[in-house]
């Protein structure tokens, strides 16, 4: 059937190495933290943002190009990174530059 067709595919073009951790378990929980720090959109925002979160872990699971360890260590990456970036004020230097580079690109823009 299609299905079959479409994971045989999956692991034809997808050779299962270079697997630990999970980047897309990574991505997937970093957006969740993020929708869990937002105000705005309410509580079912950070439902819908877990229910898809599980729903990622699931397939990668489902589709055996990982296991369980590849979660967690996902999970645990993005956990060290953001935790580094506190301690070592990564983020406010980031937010920095981006404010330099918008107001050079605005000014740039206005000349033109």
């Amino acid at each position: 059937d299609f299905f079959s067709w479409a994971v045989s595919l999956i692991y034809r073009l997808d050779s299962p190495d270079n697997l630990f951790p999970s980047i897309h378990v990574l991505e997937s929980w970093l957006c969740f933290r993020a929708a869990l720090q937002l105000k705005k959109p309410g509580r079912w925002y950070r439902w819908v943002s877990l229910a898809l979160t599980l729903l990622v872990f699931a397939s990668i699971l489902l589709i055996k190009q990982h296991v369980v360890v590849d979660i967690a260590g996902g999970i645990l990456v993005m956990e060290l990174g953001q935790l580094l970036s506190r301690i070592t004020g990564a983020g406010r230097l980031l937010q920095s530059l981006s404010r330099r580079f918008l107001r050079k690109f605005s000014k740039a823009g206005d000349a033109a």
